[in-house]
């Protein structure tokens, strides 16, 4: 990561049932994709050396946080088609073989600072993380 990104900065403490590390990049220009026109940081979560997760904050004021979500939703309708699912805890997601895409509901910070956020989920590592959390439950189970 830090040789193709020189501003890659590692994050230091890293869930390891997300990721086994974790590094934030400067995307200056986004160029529309995922509906983003301006500058980005992404968290990039990698497992066993592969990219499994992209997270990308779309940040405002805690009093625009309904108005970003709502410009940034009809951007991605535009872009990917009509949700496959919006779930009761505000999760719109378009489902994909490979990837998977998340924006997540308001999320307020500090600061008086909101974001929302979009994941980029890799399935392949997603199924087999919930295929390893099931064999998990099925030992703890049997005891």
């Amino acid at each position: 990561m830090k040789h193709l990104y020189h501003d890659a900065i590692p994050v230091k403490e890293v869930n390891p049932d997300c990721a086994d590390t974790v590094w934030v990049v400067t995307i200056p220009d986004a160029h529309g994709e995922m509906g983003i026109d301006s500058e980005v940081s992404a968290a990039c979560y990698f497992s066993d050396d592969r990219l499994t997760i992209i997270q990308l904050p779309i940040d405002g004021d805690t009093e625009d946080i309904d108005t970003i979500r709502s410009h940034q939703l009809n951007r991605m309708i535009s872009l990917y088609g009509i949700p496959d699912i919006e779930d009761e805890q505000g999760f719109t997601i378009w489902e994909g073989v490979v990837t998977s895409i998340y924006l997540s509901h308001g999320i307020v910070m500090k600061d008086n600072k909101s974001a929302v956020f979009i994941t980029l989920l890799d399935m392949q590592s997603c199924m087999k993380n919930i295929r390893e959390n099931k064999d998990k439950e099925a030992l703890v189970r049997e005891g």
